[in-house]
């Protein structure tokens, strides 16, 4: 639609089976670590994005959790890895209802600080090594293997549009600036996209 209109309009819902969309006007955060005395966090906060505002309690996690990362379709947050103990576990929240985390599944391997993205269909976290995992966000169950980055990396931040994720920067042997893209519908391995202007890891993305 995008090609042929220019406006950036969405496909009907049913063609490709998702909320076809990966915002809302609800922001989460959740866990993290004190940087003061290194306690573990299993806060679940939430904003509304629109209006300015202190952030309000959500809920819990199942445990305390920093290092891990979510992503989401419009209604269910997922959120997967971390530490203590490089986690494979997948939580997930139902964004518009308080309450605490649910378990969604498992990654194929547990791991930290993987870079996670979404089309709003399908949640994939991305590192701790070269893999690419996904769930259908709609559907609980353990992650599926989709393929694989360029390289084997962690703390990598990830962005994405309504088709295409780049994963960017992260640490291998040492901080990197490679930036690998797949498109999130078809299953298969990274490519590379570009260069970041600087080498560095623990990216955020918007």
């Amino acid at each position: 639609v995008w090609a042929e209109t220019g406006t950036g309009a969405w496909l009907p819902e049913s063609w490709y089976g998702g909320t076809g969309k990966w915002y809302g006007a609800r922001g989460i955060v959740a866990g993290g670590r004190d940087g003061s005395n290194g306690t573990q966090r299993n806060n679940i906060n939430y904003l509304n994005i629109d209006n300015q505002g202190t952030a309000q309690d959500f809920g819990d996690l199942t445990s305390n959790r920093y290092q891990f990362k979510g992503c989401s379709n419009g209604i269910r947050g997922v959120m997967a890895a971390g530490q203590p103990s490089n986690t494979s576990l997948i939580q997930y929240i139902t964004t518009a209802t308080t309450g605490n985390a649910t378990t969604f599944g498992y990654l194929t391997g547990g791991r930290r600080d993987p870079a996670s993205v979404s089309d709003g269909k399908r949640g994939f976290w991305c590192g701790l090594g070269d893999v690419i995992d996904y769930v259908e966000i709609a559907t609980t169950g353990n992650a599926v293997d989709f393929g694989n980055l360029t390289e084997g990396t962690q703390a990598a931040g990830g962005v994405n549009s309504s088709t295409r994720a780049c994963i960017c920067g992260g640490w291998t042997s040492g901080q990197t600036n490679k930036i690998d893209y797949f498109t999130m519908k078809t299953a298969g391995n990274a490519a590379d996209f570009g260069d970041l202007t600087y080498s560095k890891y623990g990216l955020g993305g918007t």
